[in-house]
C-alpha cells in the first residue's frame, strides 16, 4: 500500500462503488489539504498502580471478523503495533490498550481448564472409595479424551473460542463430570445385580 503524504495521494485512491465498479476518490469528492479547529477532546485516564495520569489520545477499535478467533486476532494487532513502531508512528509515541476481549477469553480457558482438572479428580476419587479402580480408571481417561474431541469438532466446523462456545464448555463439562459418576454408579449396581446369572440370562 503506498503511503500517503499529500492530498493528491488520497485523490488517487481507487475505491469500489455498490454496484461493482472502480473509481478514484477524485471522481466523486474535492480532497482539500486543510486544517479544522478542534471541537471534541478524547481524554485518557490511566492508572497503572504508579500513578494516576489524565491525557489526550486517539481512540481507535479494531474489530474482528465474525467467524476470526478472538486470541489469534488481538495477538496479531499487538504484534502489527510493536512490528510499526518508528516506521507507522513515532517511537515516543504512546500505545495503551485499554480493552481486550482476548484476556476474558483467556480467563474463561483457564477456568475451564482448572475445573476440569479438579472435577476429573473428584470423580477419579468418589469412584475409586465407593465402587471400584477399573470404573476411575475408565472415567480417567474418557474425561479428557471427550473434551480433546469435542475441542477437535469445534475446530473441524471452524467454531472459534468465544463467550458463547466457552459457555457451552463449562456446561458441557459440568454434565459430564455428574453423568459420569451416574452412568459408572449404575453399571455397578446392575453388574451386582446380575451376579450369578449367565451371559444368555443377562442379555435376555
Amino acid at each position: 500500500m503506498k503511503k500517503i503524504t499529500t492530498a493528491k495521494d488520497i485523490e488517487d485512491i481507487v475505491m469500489k462503488t455498490p454496484q461493482g465498479s472502480l473509481v478514484f476518490i477524485r471522481d466523486v469528492a474535492d480532497v482539500v489539504d486543510t486544517s479544522k479547529d478542534v471541537k471534541e477532546y478524547n481524554m485518557t485516564y490511566l492508572n497503572n498502580g504508579q500513578g494516576k495520569e489524565t491525557f489526550s489520545s486517539i481512540l481507535i477499535e479494531v474489530l474482528r471478523e465474525t467467524d476470526s478467533d478472538v486470541v489469534g486476532t488481538s495477538q496479531a494487532v499487538k504484534d502489527y503495533i510493536e512490528s510499526q513502531r518508528g516506521g507507522l508512528y513515532p517511537d515516543d509515541l504512546r500505545v495503551n490498550i485499554s480493552s481486550d476481549l482476548a484476556e476474558d477469553v483467556d480467563r474463561d480457558l483457564e477456568s475451564i481448564q482448572s475445573s476440569a482438572i479438579s472435577g476429573l479428580i473428584v470423580v477419579i476419587l468418589v469412584l475409586f472409595l465407593f465402587i471400584g479402580f477399573k470404573e476411575s480408571l475408565i472415567v480417567s481417561i474418557t474425561i479428557p479424551m471427550t473434551l480433546l474431541i469435542t475441542l477437535g469438532v469445534l475446530d473441524s466446523f471452524g467454531i472459534s473460542l468465544n463467550g458463547l462456545s466457552i459457555l457451552g464448555l463449562i456446561v458441557a463439562l459440568g454434565l459430564l463430570v455428574d453423568n459420569s459418576i451416574i452412568v459408572m454408579e449404575n453399571m455397578d449396581r446392575l453388574n451386582k445385580l446380575g451376579a450369578g446369572l449367565s451371559r444368555r440370562q443377562l442379555k435376555v
